[in-house]
């Protein structure tokens, strides 16, 4: 399958079909620096053209060295940035997620 077909697996939810397939990991790693910053990087720092989709079949490109992009990208914070984010988190009063009606932490029985 390609990027575009996995995908709309993915936004219906249907993860066995997407884990049969035999990209799957390397599409779930695609997904996770699809944003457009974070893929103008990886593009950038592989020389590459393609969109995401060009990329998953691209068996040049490996899961290894996806792997590695996003562990050298994403730093984990500081205790203290963890800190300074929750402080300001507790100074919410309501947090409104976006969340659907059905995923409602405050189920009507």
């Amino acid at each position: 399958m390609n990027y575009t077909e996995l995908n709309d697996l993915y936004k219906n939810n249907d993860f066995r079909k997407i884990d049969a397939d035999a990209r799957a990991k390397k599409f779930y790693l695609l997904r996770s620096i699809s944003k457009s910053i974070t893929l103008k990087r990886f593009r950038k720092e592989f020389l590459l053209d393609g969109d995401l989709d060009s990329i998953l079949q691209d068996d040049e490109i490996t899961v290894g060295q996806i792997e590695g992009f996003i562990k050298r990208s994403f730093v984990p914070k500081t205790t203290d940035e963890m800190q300074k984010i929750e402080a300001e988190l507790n100074k919410l009063q309501n947090f409104d997620w976006g969340g659907s009606a059905g995923n409602n932490l405050k189920k009507i029985s």
